[in-house]
């Protein structure tokens, strides 16, 4: 609805209720308009009134009869679009949540496409995020994921209700959308979050420090410690993450890894375990990062 701006009814920062005034639009014209259409509306029900007795005597035909009802229809439909415009001179909450700041003042022009103030729900949020394609086999609804926030350390958590049923073209990812709960209103819409999403729970699996692991062109290995001497173990590597891999084959649970200073190392080194930095392979019950 375009017109100009007569009274803003909320201050910035407040919250606001569902159906809470905010802005009213200068209405004289269509007030005006709605009298007028209600007076024509009156006429036509009074003209009803009259034809209706004269019908059955045959003093008027059926069709003047239908043209009256036809008129007193028109009549209220007239109404009821006045009164519709005149209802969208009155801006109100659309929801319970907090005012942010207006962009207009009490005798600017607004349109349609005017801003007029912004506001936001924050009771909860939305969390959209992309996972690579080859993870799209693992998606549910109702997973549990973690995310941060820039500038903050806390930890929140979220589950996901909705993912897109296609890949995205030009990223080839797949968007998710989680919802959490704000009830102190410290996470803001529009915030970069850092998120982590279990896609699937594997036990019995074995993580080592990337570090450890010798990259190779058609195979990968890591050193062991046997009866106090470095092996050379070819392992079979599966999934990745910032700081650990994961031994699909090669090594069991309770072999020592060598982590550091690999380039002094070969196979049939002496190693001095109290000396050295080895350290046991980690063997617990893993989740797959995105």
């Amino acid at each position: 609805m375009n017109g100009r701006v007569v009274e803003i009814r909320f201050r910035e920062g407040e919250r606001v209720r569902r159906g809470d005034l905010l802005v009213r639009l200068n209405d004289a014209e269509l007030k005006a308009s709605l009298v007028r259409a209600r007076h024509e509306l009156e006429l036509a029900e009074a003209e009803v009134k009259r034809s209706e007795p004269l019908l059955p005597m045959g003093a008027i035909s059926a069709s003047v009869y239908d043209s009256t009802i036809s008129t007193l229809k028109i009549r209220q439909s007239d109404v009821d679009v006045v009164q519709a415009q005149l209802d969208k001179t009155t801006i109100r909450a659309p929801f319970d949540g907090l005012i942010g700041l207006r962009a207009i003042s009490v005798g600017a022009y607004v349109t349609t496409d005017t801003t007029l103030v912004s506001m936001q729900r924050l009771d909860n949020v939305k969390l959209d995020f992309a996972v690579p394609e080859r993870y799209t086999p693992y998606l549910r609804n109702d997973i549990t994921v973690s995310f941060r926030v820039a500038g903050s350390s806390e930890q929140y958590i979220g589950k996901v209700y909705a993912y897109e049923p296609r890949i995205d073209t030009g990223t080839r990812t797949a968007l998710l959308r989680a919802i959490c709960p704000n009830p102190d209103g410290r996470l803001l819409p529009g915030a970069y979050a850092t998120v982590e999403m279990p896609l699937q729970t594997r036990d019995d699996v074995i993580f080592v420090p990337a570090d450890a692991v010798i990259p190779g062109l058609d195979e990968h290995a890591v050193y062991i410690i046997e009866r106090g001497k470095a092996r050379y173990r070819k392992v079979q590597t599966g999934l990745r993450t910032a700081g650990e891999v994961q031994i699909l084959a090669g090594l069991e649970r309770g072999d020592k890894v060598i982590t550091s200073g690999l380039q002094q190392v070969h196979d049939g080194t002496t190693v001095d375990i109290d000396a050295g930095p080895a350290e046991p392979a980690a063997e617990h019950s893993a989740e797959e990062r995105s």
